[in-house]
């Protein structure tokens, strides 16, 4: 599956917080590039219910659609390893 570079995803703290880094560049992308989709991964149905209120786009990591932007992202933004987002579909 081709990579997209304007598909960007982030997560935190093995994938249970919105916290740290990851959470800052998260909304600054967010806020001021919009040609860039930014999506949160996240294991924590609270968490993910949080930002989809926020109007952000987030979605369980384990999910079809986090496989598929998992697949398809070009970049990745954690704060702890790569087990805070996919690390099954994430690779060069």
């Amino acid at each position: 599956m081709p990579k997209n570079s304007n598909i960007w995803i982030f997560g935190a703290w093995f994938g249970e917080k919105y916290a740290d880094n990851s959470k800052y560049l998260f909304e600054y992308v967010n806020r001021s590039h919009s040609e860039i989709r930014a999506i949160w991964f996240s294991t924590n149905k609270n968490v993910i219910r949080l930002l989809n209120q926020k109007g952000y786009e987030a979605y369980y990591t384990y999910s079809w659609k986090g496989y598929y932007f998992g697949a398809k992202a070009r970049f990745a933004f954690v704060s702890v390893s790569i087990t805070d987002i996919n690390q099954y579909v994430c690779s060069t």
